[in-house]
């Protein structure tokens, strides 16, 4: 029904923002949102942000057709939609104004600045109503112990830049294997589907979006060897699961693995350096920033 729903959105907005006068079919604002659910709930090891991004976007664009607004007008209110969607979805306005100016509009003129930010704004404020001001993680107050730990976190860094870089490539590839592959289209997701399933029986915190458990990390529940091995099958169930046309977003699993990967190397610096370096969670924060 809308073949631009695939994947996990951002880069199709930024497409139809640059080729296609900002005009997004309206189709994509159910599609996209039943898609999205679909592959999560399952199990999909997508995360939610990606596909409020393209949603948020598409039903500005809806809007704005419907009003025949000009242009560059359209192009102000899909921003609009985008730094709404990642507003409510994050709990943030600023973080949601900035990324739309940025990536969507690529203008911080006033004219495309304030109505951006007004929608962040009220976007937030309909999220906090429902669901209040609480932040996503509940971290407890991480403090350096030793300053030899910055060149601690500039290895960790080196490490998550890597990371990162496979992540992104990884994708793409997924996406080059299935499509050469003579898996019909309408086949491939479940066929992603049962490759991801198959690693979840081992480790199902694969599965989904995994912010438990990276709670369970955070709250010290989680060994160095787990931490380890989900740094690789997250990577490869999020690659398999949008590579073979799943629909949803990539910036949970990229915390995830910054997570997981910041886990790991902090259990290592505290055995190899004990007393000396912070709890391994420091390190998983640090982690998931860098990764993503």
């Amino acid at each position: 029904l809308a073949r631009e729903a695939r994947g996990h959105g951002v880069p199709e907005v930024m497409i139809a923002v640059i080729r296609e006068n900002s005009v997004i079919r309206p189709v994509v604002v159910l599609v996209k949102s039943l898609a999205s659910a679909l592959s999560i709930s399952s199990g999909g090891s997508v995360g939610r942000e990606g596909p409020i991004v393209q949603i948020g976007a598409a039903f500005a664009s809806t809007l704005g057709q419907v009003l025949k607004v000009r242009p560059e007008q359209l192009k102000t209110l899909v921003g609009c939609g985008v730094a709404a969607g990642i507003a409510g979805t994050f709990n943030a306005p600023i973080a949601g104004t900035l990324f739309s100016l940025e990536l969507i509009v690529s203008d911080f003129g006033l004219t495309a600045f304030t109505p951006i930010l007004v929608s962040a704004v009220a976007s937030t404020a309909v999220t906090r109503y429902f669901y209040g001001t609480g932040a996503e993680f509940a971290l407890p107050h991480f403090t350096m112990t030793s300053p030899w730990e910055f060149g601690l976190y500039i290895l960790l860094a080196a490490g998550a830049g890597l990371v990162g870089y496979i992540f992104s490539r990884s994708i793409y590839v997924a996406d080059d294997v299935f499509a050469k592959s003579r898996i019909p289209a309408w086949v491939r997701p479940a066929a992603g589907g049962l490759l991801v399933g198959i690693a979840a029986l081992f480790y199902p915190h694969v599965m989904g979006v995994g912010y438990d458990t990276i709670h369970v990390l955070f709250e010290g529940n989680i060994t160095l060897a787990v931490m380890a091995i989900l740094v690789v099958l997250k990577l490869l169930a999020t690659a398999v699961t949008i590579g073979s046309g799943g629909s949803g977003g990539i910036f949970a699993p990229s915390l995830f693995i910054g997570a997981m990967l910041g886990g790991t190397f902090g259990a290592l610096a505290n055995q190899v350096f004990p007393g000396h370096t912070a709890p391994l969670g420091a390190y998983a924060l640090v982690g998931m920033g860098a990764v993503n």
